[in-house]
């Protein structure tokens, strides 16, 4: 029994196995994604793990986008009952930011004109809102730990887009704090901050001559 949703995308159900891996393949391969979901593509490492070159970073990155498409676009071809939990669904403020994200993201397409354009915006507005619901616990989260989260997440995004090499290696390091909270960020820029500032005023000033002054600075055209 084949299924597909509004984007053509093949819908994993209880009684459809057979044909949905012979046409989830061709989807994903499609995408550019196939040798992502099936785990052949090797994450790439830096040389120097405390000095990512930002040609590494650049890498490291793009696979991290691939990979996350791969697995979002595995989660959507799936009934939400077959949806996995643990490798999809995992309840931490990356995936709840990248909800977010997704239904901010959320917009009528290029299929603008059609009739039926509104009702299927109204449709993926629910979905999108559903799914980052879904990724809320359900005990022990307010309001005030939301907020947090969100400044953790927005400062990583600022990180990551920065051109500054050193800015990319701080985010590297984010990355791999599975617990990351936005005191750990702080904390990190804190540490970065005072090693700047060490860096600085150890930075010996170049000696004057005795008896000369230290040049003014050259006067811009009147």
């Amino acid at each position: 029994m084949s299924k597909r949703d509004s984007d053509g995308r093949p819908i994993l159900t209880r009684f459809n196995w057979s044909w949905w891996d012979s046409e989830i393949q061709p989807w994903l391969s499609s995408k550019g994604l196939w040798r992502y979901a099936k785990g052949a593509v090797t994450k790439p490492k830096p040389k120097d793990a405390s000095a990512v070159t930002d040609a590494e970073y650049r890498t490291l990155e793009e696979y991290e986008q691939r990979l996350e498409k791969a697995a979002g676009e595995l989660w959507l071809a799936m009934e939400e009952p077959l949806r996995p939990q643990p490798a999809f669904n995992i309840q931490e403020a990356g995936t709840r930011f990248a909800a977010l994200c997704d239904f901010f993201d959320v917009n009528l397409g290029d299929d603008a004109e059609a009739t039926t354009a509104l009702t299927d915006l109204l449709s993926r507005v629910d979905e999108a809102m559903t799914r980052v619901q879904s990724l809320r616990p359900s005990t022990g989260y307010d309001i005030d730990k939301m907020d947090l989260e969100l400044k953790a997440m927005v400062t990583m995004r600022a990180l990551a887009a920065s051109p500054n090499p050193q800015h990319a290696n701080m985010y590297t390091s984010l990355l791999l704090d599975k617990a990351l909270t936005y005191e750990t960020v702080k904390d990190m820029i804190a540490r970065e901050f005072a090693s700047h500032r060490m860096t600085a005023d150890s930075t010996p000033s170049q000696p004057t001559a005795p008896g000369t002054r230290p040049s003014a600075p050259l006067a811009g055209p009147m």
